[in-house]
């Protein structure tokens, strides 16, 4: 959300604009200047190792909780 005082001359695509929710690629205009509103691309990680790592503490934890009840029932 972009906000701008009262008596500025701000446009949103052309349009006059107090307030804006922006999109990527919508143009800012603040009198003669014009900007381009641009989110670069994300680069998403693999989190298969994290992933491996839960699994197997959960198994741990598991074998644990049934040798655990093996011991106090027998």
């Amino acid at each position: 959300m972009v906000a701008a005082q009262g008596e500025a001359l701000v446009s949103v695509n052309g349009q006059p604009a107090q307030e804006a929710v922006l999109h990527n690629g919508d143009v800012i205009a603040l009198g003669s200047v014009r900007i381009r509103f641009a989110l670069s691309p994300t680069r998403h990680r693999s989190l298969r190792f994290r992933e491996s790592l839960t699994w197997l503490g959960l198994a741990a934890l598991c074998f644990g909780q049934a040798t655990l009840i093996y011991w106090l029932v027998g």
